[in-house]
């Protein structure tokens, strides 16, 4: 379970930087596009902005995006990966 919390703030690293750079330069983004279905692109981007986005900080689009070569979420199988 440790392993898993550790992981999980690990991978918002890239959406929490963002978010500071954005912040430094007194910015927000109108739109935010992150891939899905391969790994923990969408969650660690998009996380952070969605944490601002629903405390009523930020008034971003989040959109989440896949390869149209293999739609692993819209019309892959959907089954556990064990």
């Amino acid at each position: 379970a440790a392993y898993c919390a550790a992981r999980g703030w690990a991978g918002t690293i890239i959406g929490e930087e963002a978010l500071l750079q954005l912040a430094s330069i007194d910015e927000q983004p109108d739109v935010l596009v992150a891939c899905t279905g391969g790994g923990s692109n969408f969650g660690g981007l998009a996380f952070p902005f969605l944490r601002e986005k629903l405390a009523g900080r930020l008034n971003t689009v989040i959109r989440a995006v896949e390869p149209a070569a293999c739609p692993s979420l819209t019309r892959g199988e959907y089954r556990y990966d064990f």
